[in-house]
This record gives structure tokens, sequence and C-alpha cells, in this order.
């Protein structure tokens, strides 16, 4: 019955787990990319439509302006979003941890340690 009630606690831990790491380590690495990565991004979209609609230099800085707006709401949204995803992460591990005992408490956390640690590794292949 224990094992009933803990397993899907358990299953949407460890799946939000995986989704807001970057956030549980204080924002380390922010959620959008760097300014200069989003602005080469747009341009090449800006140049990109140029060649295939021949587009006017008035319109190139209009679409360059529109994009810049969007990505900026975008990237506000995101922001907002990973810290609400953040603190839900938390409240379920600290309802996970309210169903333990002390013992599985302890193992429960070299767990979490042991995956943290997991993704600090992928972060350095992917090269965040």
């Amino acid at each position: 019955m224990f094992k009933r009630k803990i397993f899907p606690l358990l299953i949407i831990f460890l799946f939000t787990n995986s989704l807001v790491f970057a956030k549980m380590m204080e924002s380390k690495k922010p959620l959008a990319p760097p300014k200069w990565q989003r602005q080469e991004k747009i341009k090449r979209r800006v140049r990109d439509l140029s060649i295939k609609l021949n587009l006017t230099e008035e319109q190139q800085k209009k679409i360059t302006e529109i994009l810049n707006k969007s990505r900026e709401d975008i990237a506000k949204i995101l922001e907002e979003t990973s810290d609400k995803i953040y603190q839900i992460k938390m409240q379920v591990e600290q309802d996970i941890e309210g169903v333990l005992t002390e013992e599985q408490r302890k193992k429960f956390n070299k767990i979490q340690e042991k995956e943290e640690e997991d993704e600090s590794v992928l972060k350095i292949f992917k090269g965040y």
C-alpha cells in the first residue's frame, strides 16, 4: 500500500527534477541563450527572409525589431515559468520527504545528490 502511494510521487519528482535542474542550481546557466546568440539567430532569420522574400532595408529593420521584441517576451515568460516549475519541484520534494522515514530520507537525499552530479557531468559534455 505504501509503495502505491509513493511511486506516483516519485515518478513526478524524478521527471520534474530533470526539467528544472538548472534552476535548482540557482540559475548558474540562464534558461535563455546568451544575448549574442539570440542576436545571431535573429540576423540569420532576417537574412533568410530577405533572400526568400526580397525584403527592402526598411522591412528588414522592422522585422528585426519585431523578432527582438518577441525574444524578450519569450525570455520573460520562460523565466517566470521556470520559477513556478522550481517551486512545484521543491514542494514535491518536501511532500515526498514527508512520507519517508528518516533512513529513507537519507537514501533519498543521496539519490538526489547523485542525480545532480550526473546532470553536471552531462552539462560539461553538452557545452553548458
